[in-house]
């Protein structure tokens, strides 16, 4: 009756309970936590700090989709409470110029994500509207309110490619695309003097970064006092990569 997640920095863990017991949280400290609310989050940081959070009762459903997605863009949704199946019969799917309804497949990805699956047409306009009770929660106490979202299908006209041709030596390589905001946009996993193509980017100012990948677990390791581990390297490539539509353009990274 418990469920658990890692955040996405992987030193934060969610605990989900609809126990009306108290919960005990064992720390290598020795120390507990305990929690005696119906629902409740235990966040456990790589700090020993352990706080209780009470969660909002209703789910929420977000998405990284924006205004503008790409044309093979996965629509990967997120719930804040643990999925135990999805109605169907709670979506609508359409274009936003209409009113014909879209086919498509609603899938569970684990217990916080799913997906909806359909072909995605450049130039067109889509609206996609989640009524409460899409998500079947047994953490969930209170009905959620509809959730829309909107957006336009890019054309390939629109959009751009980088080719990085690698000339490093590191061993475990795990480069990265970035925007102007840190945000992660691609990962890869490539080989010393392998080419990488990034294409289907919108137009804007990129970064890439490079990580020595040591524990090959596909993430930026922090160093570590009590282990004594140093963070795991990162190069960045030295200039920005200026995303143009419809341009492909082609750079070399050197030691």
């Amino acid at each position: 009756n418990i469920v658990s997640r890692l955040n996405g920095g992987k030193d934060t863990l969610f605990c989900y309970t609809k126990l009306s017991k108290p919960i005990y949280v064992h720390r290598k400290d020795k120390r507990f936590l305990r929690a005696e609310v119906l629902i409740d989050t235990l966040e456990i940081t790589s700090y020993d700090v352990a706080e209780v959070y009470v969660l909002n009762k209703a789910t929420k459903i977000t998405s990284e989709i924006r205004r503008q997605v790409l044309p093979n863009q996965k629509l990967i949704f997120e719930s804040s409470l643990p999925i135990q199946a999805l109605d169907s019969s709670k979506v609508k799917f359409v274009y936003s110029d209409s009113l014909d309804v879209l086919s498509y497949q609603l899938s569970v990805l684990d217990e916080f994500h799913f997906m909806v699956s359909t072909k995605l047409m450049p130039k067109k306009a889509y609206r996609l509207d989640f009524f409460p009770g899409v998500v079947n929660s047994a953490f969930q106490l209170i009905e959620s309110d509809s959730t829309v979202f909107k957006w336009n299908v890019l054309e390939e006209k629109d959009l751009g490619e980088i080719k990085i041709k690698l000339t490093l030596t590191s061993s475990n390589q795990l480069v990265q695309l970035t925007n102007g905001k840190g945000e992660i946009l691609h990962t890869v996993t490539p080989k010393a003097g392998e080419t990488i193509s990034f294409s289907n980017l919108k137009p804007a100012s990129l970064s890439m970064r490079l990580i020595e990948d040591e524990n090959q677990d596909k993430y930026w390791t922090t160093g570590n006092y009590d282990l004594m581990r140093q963070p795991e390297k990162v190069l960045k490539f030295p200039q920005k990569l200026e995303v143009r539509a419809n341009w492909s353009q082609e750079f070399i990274w050197e030691d």
